[in-house]
């Protein structure tokens, strides 16, 4: 049987999920950044099109955990 890959998935790690990125505002709150962060390999991006057809040449090391998507 051929394997079925999912339409909406990283084009990095395959992952099928990614969660809001999150960061302290001025008062302290816990607020999205506007940004996502992948599950798995922890890429981080802001356009879900960059996530799915993931390109090394877009990766950036400014990121604590994982590589990141120019946005």
């Amino acid at each position: 049987m051929n394997e079925v890959i999912p339409a909406n998935h990283c084009g990095r790690c395959g992952a099928v999920a990614y969660q809001p990125e999150l960061a302290r505002d001025s008062q302290g709150a816990m607020r999205p950044t506007g940004r996502y962060r992948c599950v798995q390999c922890k890429v981080v991006f802001s356009d879900v099109r960059q996530w799915r057809a993931f390109d090394a040449a877009l990766a950036s090391n400014d990121h604590a955990e994982g590589a990141g998507l120019a946005g």
